[in-house]
């Protein structure tokens, strides 16, 4: 309920966090709100200090979780690209890509909100798409039309967990095997033909979802 609170703006950065007042807005014990407390100190989305209590450290990113970055969430988070090249073809990429090629383009991006890098993703297309240098807000809506020259159809989305290995863990600052969040998705065209494949990582302690009525 406290970490809900924090992720809805009702407890904003920096709010005093006191024991006496959960207690009673939570009906809790004492007992059950110190270990609470404790817990969310240990996850990062509170800190506590001897003498001075226990704060809202920050509000979580909320990203769209239907969307690429920005599209009906409240924070401005932008996409740079940091690499792309030809690799080979999976059996998954060639089944969702519906391609018989033996490579295609991989392009890697970070999601940053201000300095902070807070997600990696990586996405697989079709070799013959060429990517110029890209950073700034994005939406796949845009990046459909811009990028690939075809009206988006819609985006299937997959959210599951993992531990961050040695190349996420460098890139969002963490340590090797830190929990991150997993979105994988397909993005399609209008015609209904696929036009990439993509697997977002987040940091576990800074992203949450929004899936917002349309």
């Amino acid at each position: 309920m406290v970490k809900a609170s924090v992720r809805s703006g009702l407890y904003t950065e920096d709010t005093q966090l006191t024991e006496d007042v959960l207690i009673a807005s939570l009906g809790a014990s004492r007992t059950a709100v110190r270990a609470a407390l404790q817990a969310l100190a240990a996850e990062g989305v509170v800190f506590r200090s001897p003498g001075h209590g226990t704060h809202v450290r920050h509000r979580p990113i909320r990203l769209a979780l239907r969307d690429s970055a920005v599209a009906g969430t409240d924070q401005t988070v932008t996409l740079t690209i940091v690499d792309q090249r030809i690799v080979p073809t999976t059996p998954l990429l060639r089944e969702r890509l519906r391609t018989d090629d033996d490579t295609v383009r991989m392009v890697e991006n970070t999601y940053s909100d201000g300095p902070e890098t807070i997600g990696v993703r990586t996405a697989y297309f079709p070799r013959d798409v060429t990517f110029t240098e890209y950073s700034g807000p994005a939406d796949m809506a845009t990046v459909a039309v811009e990028l690939f020259g075809r009206p988006l159809g819609w985006i299937e989305s997959e959210v599951g967990s993992a531990v961050a290995d040695e190349h996420t863990a460098k890139l969002l600052g963490l340590p090797l095997g830190a929990p991150v969040l997993v979105r994988e998705q397909l993005v399609v065209a209008d015609d209904g033909s696929p036009i990439e494949v993509v697997f977002d990582h987040f940091r576990a302690d800074r992203v949450t979802f929004v899936d917002k009525p349309v």
